[in-house]
């Protein structure tokens, strides 16, 4: 029995790639069921078969190779072939085809190509997806290195498809898919998760828990207890998923009728809980969900790690993000564009891209990717709400998604989100915009569209909050004027506040010093010995008002807001024609005087005759 020495190298895909054929001529069949530790190879060698253990050494990136003496058997009987195809060592059959299944990794690197790649932080590939449904999205998670499965001492790993989730589990698992950089408090969140927390058989997890709770993927609040160990139903699933893909905010601008009136196509949409109500329904709107097959949610179920896993895989693995997810290309230079950010986990080796926005009627209106430039997506691109030729869009609900390809064919999607093309407007005013203390002084705004609020805020500070009349696009407020704007002409800026954005515009009122007077005498002009009327208009903040003529001073009384009063009677001594009479305010220590000429006329008496008759 002669021994040959045979060197075979197999690429990730277990195809031979190179065989040394020792002697002229190689045939044969070769197969190898894997055992552990090594593989277990049979060759069929001029029509016998010879077997041993066999081990795989990796000789470069997705190459493996063995080395493995090989024993032929020599006929026992004397050979009736002709000379040239009687047995010699030339003629030992030197392995001709490796199987392609040697190690589960290796049949997932022939389906998945050479990107497979197994680091030192990761898993080993798990010894019990072989036939399961989601073994793909497993698979690919597993390479992504954002799986986690149960190791053990032994060094076999299993990932326990059919197992019931736990709320840890899935915080760790978003937390490694959305890359987010493991975090350490120096207080726990929650009462229930310590630094010393583990999952899986031995995984360390806090501080990727408390990763997710910096984040706000998680919902229940700091403070409490997470209750790590309960299970996830799919309502919870859900809630985690709208939170980490940034759309909480949007779900909460649905209307709770028409949350219900979205899961109501579901036989039991109604059991959803009140608190998961909207982002269930946007999950449904948007796609993330599709319910079970026969016309049910099971919002209550809980999941499996399978169903983890696939669901995190159909909605992370590329991701795109809008901001503002409101954007007002109206030519004010304010949200005229908006920016989109793509991600998508590191090996997938993406050969193209594209994506783009569609309307509501699901009509495309814009591609990111026009020219098909190949390779992976750029990590922002930018729109200005414009369609392929450029012409502006009108106002209204958008959605964007992106896809990527990998070199192998594979075809992965973002979760469609919306996106508003909003134009906004705000016009506003004042009336009257000159006033003085204790003067109504009337904001006026109005809004397109409709508008969350709107604030006026004065020079001094002070804001008020605008009421707004049915719709939201009309608003008006009363300021009373007085001491707490400064004198003279201020600033009044309107803000409104829309989903999304903001809008401001600056007016101004004009106080009237406080310490004014205006004033007159009834009649004018008067007789000697005539009593006249002395009034006075001043502002709010007057605190006295006197009145100083053929020199007496007299005070006045108030009349009135702002209005004072007093009488006084003409001398008959007084000289005829004009004279001063001097009204003076007096306010915060301050004094204000007002001049009124007073024109005094010749007594009717002294142009009286008197006649003495018997």
């Amino acid at each position: 029995m002669a021994l040959l020495a045979s060197h075979m190298e197999i690429n990730a895909h277990g195809a031979a790639v190179n065989a040394c054929q020792t002697g002229t001529g190689a045939r044969g069949r070769y197969c190898a069921p894997r055992v552990a530790r090594g593989y277990h190879f049979m060759v069929y060698c001029d029509r016998r078969w010879q077997k041993g253990p066999m081990e795989m050494k990796p000789t470069r990136p997705g190459m493996w190779s063995f080395r493995k003496g090989i024993y032929r058997q020599r006929a026992r009987t004397p050979s009736t072939r002709t000379p040239s195809a009687r047995t010699r060592p030339s003629d030992v059959l030197v392995f001709a085809l490796l199987v392609l299944l040697l190690t589960d990794a290796a049949v997932a690197a022939c389906s998945l190509g050479p990107s497979a790649s197994n680091s030192g932080t990761n898993d080993p590939w798990y010894g019990d997806l072989a036939g399961h449904w989601a073994r793909p999205y497993i698979r690919v998670l597993w390479e992504e290195e954002v799986a986690d499965g149960y190791v053990y001492a032994s060094g076999r790993s299993y990932f326990r498809p059919n197992r019931l989730c736990d709320r840890a589990q899935f915080l760790l698992l978003l937390a490694k898919a959305f890359q987010l950089d493991p975090f350490e408090p120096p207080v726990p969140s929650y009462a229930d998760v310590d630094p010393s927390f583990t999952v899986l058989n031995g995984k360390k997890a806090w501080a990727y828990i408390e990763a997710c709770v910096r984040a706000g993927i998680s919902f229940v609040l700091p403070g409490g207890k997470l209750f790590p160990n309960a299970e996830v139903t799919r309502e919870d699933a859900v809630e985690f998923l709208v939170r980490c893909l940034d759309l909480w905010p949007v779900a909460q601008q649905i209307p709770e009728d028409e949350a219900w009136r979205i899961l109501s196509r579901f036989t039991d949409g109604h059991k959803t809980s009140p608190e998961r109500l909207k982002s269930m329904a946007l999950s449904v709107r948007l796609g993330i969900v599709q319910g079970c097959g026969d016309g049910t949610l099971q919002p209550r179920r809980p999941m499996m790690r399978c169903e983890m896993a696939t669901i995190v895989y159909k909605s992370c693995l590329v991701r795109a993000e809008a901001h503002p997810p409101w954007f007002s290309p109206d030519g004010d230079g304010i949200d005229e564009t908006v920016e989109f950010q793509f991600t998508w986990l590191k090996n997938r080796n993406v050969v193209s891209w594209n994506g783009g926005i569609t309307d509501a009627a699901g009509q495309t209106v814009f591609t990111f990717n026009p020219g098909q430039a190949p390779g992976p997506p750029p990590r922002t691109s930018v729109w200005g709400g414009t369609d392929f030729s450029g012409r502006p869009l009108p106002e209204g609900q958008y959605f964007y998604q992106l896809w990527v390809k990998d070199r192998l064919g594979n075809q992965f999607f973002s979760v469609k989100k919306p996106l508003y093309l909003v134009k906004h407007f705000l016009t506003a005013r004042l009336h009257p915009e000159v006033a003085g203390d204790g003067d109504t002084v009337l904001v006026l705004a109005e809004t397109r569209p409709a508008a969350l609020e709107v604030t006026a805020t004065f020079i001094c500070g002070r804001t008020v909050s605008l009421e707004a009349a049915p719709g939201r696009q009309s608003w008006t407020a009363t300021v009373e004027m007085g001491p707490w704007l400064p004198v003279g002409k201020q600033q009044v800026g309107v803000r409104a506040v829309f989903p999304g954005a903001a809008r401001e515009e600056t007016l101004y009122v004009t106080r009237l010093d406080p310490l004014t007077i205006t004033a007159e005498v009834r009649p004018n002009p008067a007789s000697r010995g005539q009593t006249v009327s002395l009034l006075a208009y001043t502002g709010m903040g007057v605190e006295a008002v006197t009145a100083t003529l053929f020199g007496e001073t007299i005070a006045m009384r108030q009349d009135g807001p702002a209005r004072w009063a007093g009488e006084y009677r003409v001398p008959v001594t007084a000289p005829v024609g004009p004279t001063d009479v001097l009204f003076s305010a007096f306010a915060d220590g301050r004094r204000k005087d007002y001049i009124v000429i007073l024109t005094v006329e010749q007594s009717p008496l002294t142009n009286l005759t008197f006649i003495l008759s018997e």
